[in-house]
């Protein structure tokens, strides 16, 4: 106990791999037998809860032994176990090899403590925490069980126990996803999505099928204009657009289009998805009454330090696949703003490929590519080199093809 209380921990868990897990494993090997006594101080029990990620399952087991459960509903306790079953979930059990033993066990003394009431267990922030990771651990076990027998509408009434509910919903099997789903869909109403409870229909849209979805939009398609600009709302509405039909859903957003502002996730959202859907129209009105066109390329593939957008990047993908009457005017601003590095990432690639199959003029093209000529031999070595030497290879002439293969027969 003396041990632990002098340990530096921040010392020990700044160490690097190998040397790491060997003082982990010697920390380990000291306290295993004193970790009751340490979850009584809040400065010891504390210390122990930071080194919980960082043990591996040998390390793991031997705490899951040692520590005597007998109080879940404890908050002190709660937290420590929440840490614990994470670091199974974590590891996995495969981790674990022929030792399952001591994790089963646990487990089992964890969901025999939530059982022995379990209403008290989700009208407990800390105890849903433990529940939500059991239910990660074991979908079909006892909690679950539990957790069916119960009305939905107990776990709509609370944010915490809806949350519970909606890792419930995220793991369980495919006949009660459904029973969850149409229940869900029938009693929806605006307001429910307006606070916690729209992450729970973000969900049950993930897993709906098409004639849930049609009853969910069908009885908020009033308020959706609404609900797209709404600080808790605009999450279902990304969700309803990614599953639903966009070309049922931008008739009635299209009113608000030019009040959305240019970064919502609403209306990045739809715009992907009308490209992919082949709304060329949808498109150039978002275009024009939300994004603007000058210099949209750049604003979309950068962010503001200047380097790749890992997420904007994609609408620019996406704006690049679809026929309309700024496609040009993007694969021009492409071209423009292309420089030798893109090709040697992962963003660069994609860009210069989608530029590529999006039907540039001939003589564009032609030019665009000779400057590409130079880097083929360090295409050959680069991550993703080969997708990006073959697309070349499929619009570029017989010259770029044939030093692409290796044989030059002299300049263009």
């Amino acid at each position: 106990m003396e041990y632990f209380k002098r340990l530096n921990m921040e010392e020990v868990l700044g160490l690097y791999g190998s040397e790491k897990d060997a003082a982990v494993e010697n920390i380990v090997g000291n306290i295993s037998k004193s970790v009751d006594a340490i979850l009584k101080t809040n400065e010891t029990s504390k210390k122990l809860e930071e080194l919980v990620p960082h043990l591996n399952a040998a390390s793991l087991c031997a705490i899951l032994s040692a520590f005597k459960l007998e109080d879940v509903f404890n908050t002190k306790t709660s937290f420590f176990v929440e840490k614990l079953v994470c670091r199974v979930k974590e590891l996995g059990m495969e981790a674990f090899g022929s030792s399952q033993t001591p994790v089963q066990e646990f487990l089992d003394t964890v969901e025999t403590g939530i059982l022995v009431n379990p209403r008290k267990a989700l009208k407990s922030k800390g105890t849903n925490h433990v529940i939500r990771e059991v239910l990660y651990i074991r979908s079909c076990g006892r909690v679950a069980e539990a957790i069916k027998s119960m009305e939905i509408e107990y776990f709509l009434e609370d944010a915490t126990r809806t949350a519970t509910y909606n890792v419930y919903l995220t793991v369980a099997d495919a006949a009660e996803k459904r029973r969850i789903v149409k229940y869900l869909a029938g009693t929806l109403t605006s307001e429910m999505l307006k606070g916690h409870l729209s992450y729970l229909y973000q969900t049950a849209c993930r897993h709906a099928e098409i004639e849930d979805l049609d009853r969910m939009f069908d009885r908020i398609k009033e308020a959706l204009p609404e609900l797209a600009s709404s600080p808790m709302g605009n999450y279902f509405v990304q969700d309803l657009v990614e599953t639903y039909r966009v070309s049922k859903i931008f008739p009635v957003l299209r009113p608000v289009i030019h009040t959305l502002k240019t970064n919502s996730n609403v209306l990045f959202s739809l715009c992907r998805r009308a490209c992919a859907k082949n709304m060329p129209h949808a498109v150039e009105y978002m275009i024009e009454h939300a994004y603007m066109a000058d210099s949209l390329m750049k604003r979309l593939i950068f962010n503001e330090g200047g380097g790749f957008d890992s997420k904007t990047h994609k609408l620019a993908l996406s704006l690049l696949s679809l026929r309309t009457k700024y496609l040009q005017r993007f694969q021009l601003e492409c071209i423009s703003l292309y420089e030798k590095h893109w090709l040697f990432s992962k963003i660069g690639q994609k860009i210069v490929k989608a530029v590529l199959l999006s039907g540039v003029d001939r003589d564009i093209l032609r030019v665009f590519t000779s400057t590409m000529e130079k880097e083929i031999q360090g295409l050959r070595k680069a991550k993703g080199g080969e997708e990006m030497l073959s697309v070349l290879g499929k619009v570029g002439g017989s010259y770029l093809r044939r030093k692409i293969r290796g044989v030059s027969d002299g300049p263009l």
